[in-house]
């Protein structure tokens, strides 16, 4: 199998002083921080590096401006779309919602077609939509690369196989843009503990804080098998916890899209592994789901035990509607995998239709329909 770091840096070379769309891509994180302006040269140029990335990128964040909890998953907020004079929700969240739908398909940005004038693109992609475009290219510590689907047999290889195929429409591998306290952090414990690969699915717009902050475990409802993070080492059990999202409208990925993180987790003793002893919480006593966590989940308490290695990406498009078989062939999957993890409840409903059947067929009425239509 081809090892994740060894691959991205072979389909992204970043070495010192390199100049290009890696050096714009550093001119553009400098004029956000420094609040100076972005030109929409330096942002084509940075899209042209990988245009399906970066529409990937812009889908998630088109999602998470459209969602109810907007609030909480745009963090940090762009500052040119904050309101003045002391409105009570300085988030200017119509404004933001207006440039995203400003923004040209990125195949033409880069082409120079959008706009249909000889500023190739300025017509269309100017004022707002450029800032924003801008932030969101600057502000993101992660950097996403394209990768060929084969390299989900090897990721596969890692983790075993799950209980079904569920091979993505896309692959994406994530790189930290610049090593920080954190990732020199997760490099030495993993050194000490070891790692494991596995899977986390959510919604599409959460990504847009996964992506910009990281995963962060007190935004976690569940707490089956105590406080932290889930993620599960059977991609299939992930797909149960997926929710597509309404894609950008001009994507070129996909009209609808659903996400999965494959993550490496330190094997801190902290960790709750598959099947492990479920680590108690002091205050709640023992953990609701019971003492063992399932053979496949993985639960974890601490962030800067988390990194994520590629995201796995299924679309629903109308070119591609010849997929249909293999749509359908997900559903049929993900009903299985609710099934699988709600057997008790799957069997009570089971037993109570059953008796209904029963009882029904032994009333007098029925009893008479059935005598006539087989008199």
């Amino acid at each position: 199998g081809i090892k994740s770091h060894e691959y991205l840096k072979t389909a992204t070379p970043r070495e010192e002083g390199e100049a290009g769309p890696a050096a714009s891509g550093s001119r553009v994180r400098r004029a956000i921080s420094t609040c100076e302006p972005v030109t929409l040269d330096e942002v084509r140029e940075l899209i042209s590096r990988d245009v399906v990335a970066c529409d990937m990128l812009y889908s998630v964040f088109y999602a998470a401006v459209r969602s109810y909890r907007r609030d909480t998953l745009i963090r940090p907020f762009p500052s040119h779309f904050k309101s003045e004079g002391g409105a009570a929700d300085p988030h200017d969240f119509e404004r933001l919602m207006r440039a995203t739908e400003a923004v040209p398909p990125l195949v033409e940005l880069t082409t120079g077609r959008a706009g249909g004038g000889g500023g190739g693109g300025g017509d269309v992609l100017s004022g707002d939509a450029l800032v924003m475009l801008g932030w969101l290219a600057g502000r993101c510590p992660l950097q996403l690369t394209t990768l060929p689907t084969e390299l989900y047999d090897s990721v596969q290889a890692k983790t075993g196989a799950a209980t079904y195929t569920l091979k993505p429409d896309y692959i994406f591998g994530v790189e930290q843009r610049e090593e920080d306290t954190r990732s020199l952090q997760f490099d030495a414990l993993a050194a000490e503990h070891g790692v494991i690969t596995c899977y986390h699915g959510t919604a599409l717009e959460n990504f847009q804080s996964i992506l910009m902050n990281g995963f962060l475990s007190h935004f976690n409802k569940a707490a089956l098998y105590g406080e932290g993070t889930y993620f599960s080492s059977d991609l299939s059990v992930c797909m149960g916890f997926i929710q597509s999202g309404q894609a950008w409208g001009r994507s070129m990925i996909g009209s609808k899209l659903s996400c999965v993180a494959v993550c490496d987790v330190v094997k801190h003793p902290s960790v709750t592994l598959p099947g492990g002893i479920v680590k108690r919480d002091i205050d709640r006593g023992s953990s609701v789901g019971g003492d063992r966590a399932p053979d496949t989940y993985v639960v974890v308490p601490n962030n800067d035990h988390i990194r994520i290695r590629y995201l796995f990406v299924y679309a629903e498009q109308q070119a591609r509607l010849g997929s249909a078989t293999s749509n359908s062939r997900r559903c049929c999957g993900g009903i299985r995998s609710a099934i699988a993890r709600n057997r008790f409840m799957f069997s009570l409903i089971c037993y109570a239709v059953m008796l209904l059947v029963v009882g029904f067929g032994n009333t007098r009425s029925m009893r008479r329909w059935i005598a006539r239509a087989f008199r």
